[in-house]
Parts: structure tokens; C-alpha cells; sequence
């Protein structure tokens, strides 16, 4: 049932507005910081934005991160996500504010650029300039982006969620120019139980589909090294990466009898990996560099 309601959009739009989690995100500015800063203590400073254009999949309810990104220089921010997530209401507008006087109070060297992308910030208006950035509702597996157009492309927790992760991957390599670079956090715990992060493992893929497919929180159930062998499959070579949380060896060997055949038999460090932060750079020769 929840499934299925999840497929109508206005109702799906009426619980998001609703959710508690979206009412604290909306109000507290601060988080894309924490993104950015991250960002650069994982790149340890070889990131340059400067001049870039820059895609970020899934900003879901901020684009506080596309803004920081043109604050550091980026040249043009594309952002698009498949679902509607912001609604301009008070909250909406309030972040969006937020977010640019800290750049100002902060000074931050292109701080002018992130202010000029936004052209009006009113409840039920807001209005970008698309000469800065560009917001499209669109599903990753079809970007709204000419082919080698992005020299960077950015997401955080969003590849789990797409339902066709090798497809998604093929187009971020599609829009990426020889050279650029694919930075992606990636969530593989169950989004539906807050206690038993690796529950998703055990159900054949026909009920998990049925159960989850539709609702805002479905994942694909990929785990680490099947997106490090589909961007390799698409041209990306693998410049960095750290796991950035996961559950004890222990735990997974004791879960191992109930999950079934597809990660029964997978190395225990691939079953750990609770999340994954990858830096991939695509080939200047095309995909068959990656599997040389």
C-alpha cells in the first residue's frame, strides 16, 4: 500500500512537505558547509572548481551546495533531481538566504556569482539566472546535459536510490568531459530500518521491489564494488576513495545465512561497507582505458 500511494505525485509532494526531517533540513543552512568542507578535506585541496562547469545530481532540499560551488569559482552550476523537493515556501526561500548571507558575511572569493545566480527569492517565486545555474526536474538516467559538457559532477547519498545505476553512471560518463571529474558519496544501509542496516540484503529482489520501489526511500541494493566496476565499465578511472562507515565484520557474518544467494558469497568488506566516498576522473581515451 504505501508502494503504490508513493507513485502519486501530489500525494508524495503533501508527505515531503510534511516530513520532519525536510522541516529541519530547510531551516538549518549550515549543512552544505558541512558538505563543501568535507569535500575538500576528502580531496586534501587538489579540487579546483574554478571556471568548471559543475552537475550535482540529487541536491534534493537545497541547492545550497550548487551556490557554495559558485562561490568557489565555478563557472556554471547544473542541477537536477527526479523528484520535486522544494516548494518555495518560507522555509525553502529562508535557506536559500541563509545560505548567500553566509557567503557574504564569509567572504568567500566569488561570493558576487552565487548572489547574481539568484534572481528573485520570494514565497511561491523564486527565479535563477541560468547563465549561473540551472535547476531541471529530470531522471539521472536521462540527463538534460549535452555530452561532455560537465567537468565535474557531484552527488551525495543519491546514486543507492536511482533505479538504474549502470544507466546513470553511463550518463554521468556521457556528459563528462575527457579529464573530468565524478565525486559521489554513496549510502548502501537499509533506509527503512534504523537498526538493522543490512535487513535489505535479505529479501529476493521480486519483494523488494514490490515493497519499496515506489517510496521515496527505495535503494537499488548496489554495493560498493558494483559501482567501482560500472564506472570503471564507463570510462571513469578510480583516483580516490575512502569507506566512511560500516558495520563490524562480526555483524555481517552473523546476518550472512539469512541474506540471500546474490550476497551470500560476497566478500565480507564488500558486505561491511555501510557507505563510500569515490573520486573518479574520466579517461581521456574513452571507456576502454579503464579496463587496460
Amino acid at each position: 500500500m504505501k508502494n503504490a500511494l508513493s507513485a502519486l505525485a501530489p500525494l508524495r509532494e503533501r508527505i515531503e512537505r510534511a516530513n520532519p526531517r525536510r522541516c529541519h533540513e530547510v531551516q538549518e543552512p549550515a549543512r552544505p558547509f558541512q558538505l563543501w568542507q568535507e569535500l575538500i578535506e576528502r580531496t586534501e585541496g587538489r579540487l579546483d572548481v574554478a571556471g568548471r562547469e559543475v552537475l550535482e545530481l540529487g541536491p534534493g532540499r537545497s541547492l545550497g551546495m550548487g551556490l557554495i560551488f559558485l562561490a568557489a569559482g565555478a563557472r556554471r552550476v547544473v542541477a537536477v533531481d527526479r523528484y520535486r523537493h522544494l516548494f518555495w515556501d518560507e522555509p525553502d526561500c529562508d535557506h536559500l538566504r541563509g545560505v548567500l548571507v553566509r557567503l557574504e558575511a564569509e567572504r568567500w572569493p566569488h561570493a558576487h556569482r552565487a548572489r547574481s545566480a539568484v534572481r528573485a527569492i520570494e514565497v511561491g517565486h523564486v527565479e535563477f539566472d541560468p547563465d549561473y545555474l540551472v535547476y531541471r526536474q529530470a531522471d539521472g538516467a536521462a540527463l538534460p546535459v549535452a555530452a561532455d559538457a560537465i567537468d565535474l559532477s557531484y552527488s551525495n547519498a543519491v546514486l543507492e536510490h536511482v533505479h538504474q545505476p549502470a544507466v546513470v553512471v553511463r550518463e554521468l560518463a556521457r556528459v563528462t568531459r575527457p579529464g573530468g571529474d565524478s565525486i559521489h558519496e554513496i549510502d548502501f544501509r537499509d533506509h527503512f530500518d534504523p537498526v538493522d542496516r543490512l535487513r535489505l540484503l535479505t529479501f529476493p529482489e521480486w519483494e523488494w521491489q514490490i515493497r519499496t520501489r515506489l517510496r521515496p526511500g527505495y535503494t537499488n541494493r548496489w554495493r560498493q564494488a558494483d559501482f567501482v566496476e560500472a564506472f570503471a565499465a564507463a570510462g571513469f578511472g578510480h583516483r580516490a576513495g575512502r569507506v566512511t562507515n560500516a558495520v563490524p565484520r562480526e555483524i555481517v557474518e552473523a546476518r550472512r545465512t539469512r541474506m540471500i544467494a546474490r550476497f551470500r558469497d560476497r566478500p565480507s568488506a564488500d558486505l561491511c561497507t555501510l557507505s563510500y566516498w569515490g573520486w573518479w576522473k574520466r579517461n581521456e581515451r574513452g571507456h576502454l582505458d579503464a579496463r587496460e
